[in-house]
Order: structure tokens, then C-alpha cells, then sequence
């Protein structure tokens, strides 16, 4: 009953976003990239710690997304990360990649670095990338798209 009533505490913090939104704090060059990228992109972000439970809901969540061709992970929030629910995140990176899209890692800390690492992540995954912030996430999906934002950065 405790593990079910975190992870659904959770899963509240968890963010499925194809625009800006006033619940995650954008600067004004990445909410400019995201609007620009007409939601293509799939942000995820995460706040807090992350369980087994929750990042297998987090799973199912992102499969009732509409359509999307990228994903961005964003760790940057993620306080602590274990070896169960960094298998969970691993199943995410392989299903989006299986499924042709790319997925962008960002923020990871130490800890959860040496967990995905533990997993042999992103190596295992050819689609997967890992950037120090959001801003540098978006600009390289955009890239990927062959699409460059108006504004200057």
C-alpha cells in the first residue's frame, strides 16, 4: 500500500508536455524551441524520487501520448534513482527507440549516471543521447529534425 501511494505521489510530479507550460519553468530560448518544434517533441519531466512503481506507470503514461518523434527525458529534478527503476527507464529508452524515435537524456546526477551505466545505458540504445540541460536537448532535436529556431540563442 506505501509503494502504491508513492509512486501515485509520483506520478503526480511526472510532466507529459508537447508545449510550454506553466507547471515546468522554461527560459525564454527553450520555451521558444519547443513552441517551434509544434509538438514533435514529448518532454518528460520528472521531479523528485523515482520508484520502481512509478516509472512503470510513467511507461504506460507515455504510450497514451498522441503522437510525438522525440523524447526528452528530463532528470534534472530526479533526487535518487534505483537499480529497479532504472531497468523501468531502460524499458522506456528501448521502447521509444524501437519504435524509430530518439531519446534525449538530460540532467542526470552522478547517481543515476552510475545506474544507467550499471545497465550499459545509452550505449546499448544507438538512439539515445545524454545533454547537461534542457536547452542543448532541444537545439539537437531540432537539429535532428532539420529544423533551426528563429531566434538567436
Amino acid at each position: 500500500l506505501l509503494v502504491s501511494r508513492m509512486a501515485d505521489l509520483q506520478l503526480e510530479n511526472m510532466k507529459l508536455l508537447t508545449a510550454p507550460d506553466d507547471d515546468v519553468l522554461f527560459s525564454a530560448a527553450e520555451a521558444e524551441l519547443f513552441r517551434h518544434a509544434q509538438g514533435r517533441i514529448l518532454l518528460c519531466h520528472l521531479t523528485g524520487p523515482l520508484s520502481f512503481g512509478a516509472a512503470k506507470d510513467m511507461t504506460r503514461n507515455l504510450v497514451s501520448v498522441g503522437p510525438y518523434e522525440a523524447l526528452i527525458l528530463d532528470m534534472a529534478n530526479v533526487l535518487t534513482i534505483d537499480f529497479t527503476s532504472s531497468k523501468a527507464i531502460e524499458d522506456i529508452i528501448r521502447d521509444t527507440t524501437d519504435s524509430g524515435r530518439n531519446v534525449y537524456l538530460v540532467g542526470l546526477g552522478e547517481k543515476a549516471v552510475q545506474a544507467l551505466q550499471r545497465l550499459d545505458i545509452p550505449h546499448s540504445a544507438p538512439m539515445t543521447y545524454v545533454f547537461a540541460n534542457r536547452l542543448e536537448a532541444l537545439q539537437a532535436v531540432l537539429d535532428s529534425f532539420g529544423t533551426t529556431a528563429a531566434t538567436e540563442l
